[in-house]
């Protein structure tokens, strides 16, 4: 049995150039997501594709999925901005 210690990423969402009308339009977001991706056997470090679904399914508020990813649901339609959050101590 292989035992992960979860540990969560802070990142900061930033939205413009209309795309923030996806998004409830709100330009910017702070979440905070897991560095792996959850049930997966082995355990699969999380990458740039699992944060897009995970906006997909969490923060995305218009039903036209198209307009944010394509259709591969891999890759954004327009220029994203991530930035990791500063650590708090």
């Amino acid at each position: 049995m292989i035992i992960i210690k979860i540990i969560m990423v802070d990142l900061k969402l930033e939205f413009g150039g209309g795309m923030e009308l996806l998004f409830g339009n709100i330009r910017s977001h702070n979440i905070s997501l897991p560095d792996h991706v959850p049930n997966t056997q082995p355990p699969r470090p999380a990458n740039i594709s699992f944060l897009l679904q995970w906006m997909k399914e969490n923060l995305l508020k218009d039903p036209r999925v198209e307009l944010f990813l394509d259709q591969d649901g891999q890759s954004v339609q327009v220029p994203l901005s991530i930035k990791q959050s500063p650590l708090s101590f």
